[in-house]
């Protein structure tokens, strides 16, 4: 049987959640950080008040669903050319 909802978390399991978070608001971050540089200021305007990455992107779905191949091919090609070196920025 499961650990009881209402028993209080060991400070090695907080520990734990705490590690989890920050590691979740890095990647979340990250991801920000990689569609902001790839969107122009019209569609930036449109996602920055969005509460998550997800949002961001599903509202970026939304608003380019009908924008054609053309413009498919130039978004995915920035979003490729975008990598990520472990302790630096994001080029």
């Amino acid at each position: 049987m499961g650990k009881n909802m209402l028993t209080p978390l060991s400070d090695k399991e907080i520990a734990a959640y705490k590690d989890e978070v920050e590691l979740w608001e890095q990647k979340e971050a990250q991801v920000w950080e990689i569609i902001y540089g790839s969107v122009d200021q019209s569609t930036f305007y449109q996602v920055k008040n969005k509460p998550t990455a997800a949002a961001v992107w599903k509202k970026l779905a939304s608003i380019h669903a009908n924008k054609g191949a053309m413009f498919e091919t130039d978004l995915l090609n920035q979003l490729q050319m975008s990598h990520y070196v472990e302790n630096g920025d994001i080029d």
